[in-house]
């Protein structure tokens, strides 16, 4: 079972080869169009537990808690891929902008630039909101447990 497993997991990395941190909807409505899901860290650990499973693997009774980020916004629009974006022929300010924006996300070492950058993400995310207002636009964001 061993070695099937790694040559799933090797199967799996080659395959899953881009990463979404949220998924992304329309609207809280029930029934509200997905523009994306999510497809991060939680999804493997979902991935190999069924793999496990189709390969023999009993479990006792497992529970996995997931925390998930869920944005609500109207169609996204494709902006590029890493090299129109980040690449020399790539749009400099705009790559800059999604730098920033991911910025205050990566994981800190001390308390203080975790709230710093906290704060940072409300803030920016209240201006946001504010500017979408101004322009008629709809945009929120849900977390589940």
């Amino acid at each position: 079972m061993f070695n099937q497993m790694a040559k799933w997991v090797e199967y799996d990395n080659k395959t899953g080869i881009y990463y979404e941190t949220w998924m992304v909807k329309s609207s809280p409505e029930k029934n509200s169009r997905v523009w994306f899901e999510a497809y991060e860290c939680s999804k493997f650990v979902q991935r190999a537990y069924q793999k496990l499973a189709e390969l023999g693997a009993v479990f006792k009774k497992i529970q996995t808690n997931y925390t998930t980020i869920t944005l609500f916004s109207g169609e996204p629009v494709c902006l590029g891929n890493e090299t129109t974006l980040f690449g020399p022929p790539g749009n400099k300010s705009l790559a800059l902008a999604i730098r920033n924006f991911y910025l205050p996300f990566k994981p800190y070492h001390s308390v203080k630039e975790f709230f710093f950058n906290l704060l940072k993400i409300l803030e920016e995310w209240n201006q946001a909101l504010a500017d979408s207002s101004a322009v008629g636009s709809q945009g929120s964001v849900a977390v589940d447990d």
